[in-house]
């Protein structure tokens, strides 16, 4: 005789619960979507120049805003920015002419270099910078490295030993 093996049926509750599975898979879905959604919008989208968006931000300092930095590293480096800016310039015309164009107004070429730059300029704030931090006495603040570092330095500069 030949028998006929049947599954059996489904129990409602496995039904249910498929369904649950199923909704709770598509809702997190929809709200991975919004949420991508909601990131802030750039910040010169709709503005008709940098400048514009800059005076929008003096309205902050009176309120909260939390998607403006107001720290006083930010402050300096957006100075920086403006500083070396030619607003006058278009920048769909001359972009580079419009985020550099007084750079060079600010800056004078060292007579020792063929070319200077703004990473020529941090690199000599940086050496400026490691040469204080290692001309100072060590204090009991310094890591092993930057005692090292400065024994290293000590040690190299100490030419009394070799006159």
């Amino acid at each position: 005789m030949l028998q006929i093996f049947q599954l059996p049926a489904s129990h409602g509750i496995e039904r249910i619960l498929l369904f649950l599975l199923l909704a709770v898979c598509i809702l997190c879905a929809i709200l991975v979507i919004l949420l991508c959604q909601q990131k802030s919008p750039p910040l010169l989208r709709g503005r008709r120049n940098v400048f514009d968006c800059i005076k929008d931000t003096e309205s902050c300092q009176n309120t909260s805003c939390s998607h403006v930095c107001l720290t006083e590293t930010c402050v300096q480096a957006a100075a920086t920015l403006l500083k070396n800016m030619d607003p006058i310039v278009s920048p769909c015309e001359d972009f580079y002419q419009f985020a550099c164009g007084k750079w060079a107004q600010h800056h004078e070429l060292p007579s020792d270099r063929s070319y200077y730059d703004t990473f020529s300029l941090m690199k000599d704030e940086l050496k400026a910078k490691l040469r204080e931090t290692v001309r100072r006495a060590s204090c009991e603040e310094d890591s092993n490295a930057t005692i090292s570092a400065k024994n290293l330095y000590v040690s190299c500069m100490n030419e009394s030993e070799y006159s």
